[in-house]
């Protein structure tokens, strides 16, 4: 019974002691996260972004909250390694969001356009989906991003070589 109680003490001061980032941020503070080139090919053109990638549950589940601003040309990338329906919610985020949903193979399969701040209603793809990405609201209509349009990254096996290939 002793061992087993040294035991306790030594996991919960182990926790303790550990720095924070390996612990789920709950500080408010944005999480830094890599950052990756995504290209989406609309009828008008290229349009490049940078997007920051949320692939762990951890990253996905803490997503854009918190943030209080965000450059016109970032985003957030999430990627799922099967096909599935996903759903979102606002909560602790402070900005609006257009949620682009991807498939497989790139293809953008619906777009929810200026999804409201802290709110809990969940937003869901339609259909299955591998990537979801965010913007600001308010550029998939100012930059002609539709429904169709191809989402180029690694993660959708559809990157172009410098020939175009």
């Amino acid at each position: 019974m002793t061992l087993f109680r040294n035991f306790r003490y030594f996991v919960l001061a182990f926790f303790l002691i550990l720095p924070n980032s390996g612990l789920p941020q709950t500080d408010g503070a944005p999480q830094r996260l890599l950052v990756s080139r995504v290209i989406i090919e609309t009828d008008a053109g290229s349009l490049e972004f940078e997007a920051e990638m949320a692939i762990t549950w951890e990253q996905q589940r803490m997503g854009l909250m918190f943030r209080r601003e965000m450059a016109e040309n970032r985003g957030m990338l999430f990627y799922y390694p099967f096909p599935q329906k996903v759903s979102f919610w606002m909560k602790n985020t402070y900005l609006p969001l257009d949620i682009i949903f991807i498939r497989s193979d790139g293809a953008i399969a619906s777009i929810a356009h200026d999804t409201v701040p802290h709110s809990l209603n969940p937003v869901g793809s339609e259909g299955l989906i591998t990537g979801v990405f965010e913007i600001n609201a308010g550029l998939t209509e100012k930059l002609g991003i539709r429904e169709g349009d191809l989402v180029r990254h690694e993660i959708f096996r559809n990157i172009l070589g410098e020939n175009g290939e």
